[in-house]
């Protein structure tokens, strides 16, 4: 399943490159794909630049759903908890349901541009602000957030193992929390 910054996305054969079905989009698409099942069915959900998350089926690529975000989705999407979880360039953490069903988002003040991490129930998030957020998932209730004087943006995703949070700033300084 592969995005393109001129519209097009394509689900391919990964061993000869044929392609099995194209869905052409009006804007880009930066952010790579997630995928979840639901009713004995596989999903790919596609963030587009046009503001919508698109839920397509896998295996065909028609539109189970499409949410609008009114913001460009510039990351990949997370699914935990029967939620899809995704930031957008107004600084709001979106939760939606596998159903389409859009839920109060949380704002988080400045920019999301790169894909959140998930533990459990609890998502972590980095912003351009250079902030990392830890947001429970069930109540979309912030349980603490991180910041250094040092931070200069954060871009790329924070990554988490055994507890331990990671994240790369903008400069290349990697701090762990």
């Amino acid at each position: 399943f592969v995005g393109t910054t001129r519209g097009p996305y394509f689900c391919l054969v990964a061993r000869s490159g044929e392609v099995l079905w194209q869905k052409d989009f009006e804007d880009k698409i930066s952010g790579g794909s997630s995928f979840y099942e639901s009713d004995g069915k596989s999903y790919v959900l596609v963030p587009c630049h046009d503001g919508y998350l698109y839920s397509l089926l896998a295996k065909d690529g028609s539109v189970k759903w499409k949410v609008d975000a009114q913001e460009p989705i510039n990351a990949t999407p997370a699914w935990s908890n029967d939620r899809v979880i995704f930031g957008c360039c107004d600084g709001k953490l979106r939760f939606v349901t596998t159903m389409g069903k859009k839920e109060k988002p949380v704002d988080l003040g400045s920019y999301l541009p790169s894909s959140p991490a998930v533990d459990g129930n609890v998502v972590y998030v980095a912003s351009h602000g250079g902030q990392i957020f830890a947001i429970e998932i069930s109540s979309a209730k912030k349980l603490w957030s991180f910041t250094d004087k040092e931070v200069e943006d954060f871009f790329g995703p924070p990554a988490i193992s055994q507890k331990l949070l990671a994240a790369v700033d903008k400069r290349g300084n990697l701090f762990l929390v």
